[in-house]
């Protein structure tokens, strides 16, 4: 095959096809208000997703053989959804007022 971009192109694609299957990893910032989850938006909630991996997930093709089921406790999977949530929240505001208004919505930090 005879390319104009000749090494250059042959060197992407034996990086893009040493990585067929991946994703690149989300931020956890705000993940309680990002849903639904997955690259194919199946699962609608964090307790959805945290399921997902403790069964160690759906076999497939491009599933790394490192992945494997978490089996963890009730006590353990809330835990994991509550810190996730902490991850998450109001975003307060230290900037000029007239930003703020450029940047909707968040919310001003008081003065107080």
């Amino acid at each position: 095959m005879s390319c104009r971009c000749g090494r250059a192109a042959q060197m992407a694609k034996r990086c893009i096809d040493g990585h067929q299957g991946a994703f690149k990893t989300p931020t956890l910032r705000e993940v309680a208000n990002t849903a639904p989850y997955m690259s194919d938006g199946s699962l609608q909630t964090l307790e959805e997703v945290i399921e997902y991996y403790d069964k160690g997930c759906r076999p497939n093709q491009w599933l790394s053989p490192k992945i494997k089921a978490l089996n963890l406790s009730a006590q353990e999977k809330t835990d994991l959804v509550e810190f996730l949530k902490a991850l998450s929240g109001e975003v307060t505001w230290y900037g000029k007022e007239e930003e703020l208004k450029r940047t909707k919505p968040l919310a001003i930090a008081s003065g107080s």
